[in-house]
């Protein structure tokens, strides 16, 4: 038998038998006596013996909010005494909660505690829910002359930039190089992506020019 709020009776179907003390409401153990009719005896020839049972307890599960929070440098709150939920709870039981609150500013995953109790009679697991603070914006890069003249070597460099600060990008990769080193016309690309996930990339394409100024171009 498991609690189910209600009264219940722990033994039945007994030949020849009577009961007492065979009901219960709470969950855990009772001993019921059985009481043999005139005609029937037990082994030994009692007329009476004792029968131990018992009511399981009922599962029930309190639960933490999980909040997915768009970045945007400010505080912010999760969870909190009354924001859990409960299941399982049968009749008119309730549940005294008291889940964590999750106060948080930079981008990241963080937990929401679960918290609280209910009688006796429940066998509670407590689920714990996730804050999430994450950035949703494009990362940014462009990619500029950082020193040279177009009509010799060229570095050029990426610049990055992203509201986490937590990002990687370089040309022709997110980990590639962060300079370049060029000695003719090229279109550059660099890529950038940040700790959510989220991409982006920026192209230029630098042309070299003879000493005179003029763009290289092949005789006809």
């Amino acid at each position: 038998l498991t609690y189910t709020g209600s009264s219940q009776t722990l033994m039945l179907h007994g030949v020849g038998v009577t009961y007492s003390n065979n009901s219960r409401t709470a969950a855990g153990s009772q001993t019921v006596t059985v009481n043999a009719d005139s005609n029937h005896a037990f082994v030994g020839g009692s007329t009476s013996t004792t029968v131990s049972c018992s009511i399981g307890k009922k599962a029930a599960t309190i639960t933490a909010p999980s909040c997915t929070i768009e970045y945007d440098g400010a505080s912010h709150t999760c969870g909190g005494a009354s924001s859990c939920t409960v299941t399982g709870l049968v009749g008119s039981d309730s549940p005294s909660l008291s889940c964590g609150t999750t106060t948080k500013t930079a981008m990241g995953s963080y937990t929401v505690t679960a918290g609280g109790s209910i009688s006796d009679n429940y066998s509670i697991t407590y689920s714990n829910g996730t804050m999430t603070i994450r950035d949703t914006t494009s990362p940014l890069c462009s990619i500029v002359a950082a020193s040279g003249t177009s009509s010799s070597s060229l570095t050029v460099a990426i610049n990055c930039s992203d509201n986490s600060n937590n990002y990687t990008c370089g040309f022709d990769s997110y980990t590639g190089p962060t300079t370049k080193t060029l000695t003719d016309t090229k279109t550059v690309t660099g890529y950038i992506k940040d700790s959510s996930g989220n991409t982006n990339s920026c192209s230029k394409k630098f042309t070299r020019t003879n000493r005179r100024g003029r763009k290289e171009s092949c005789r006809r």
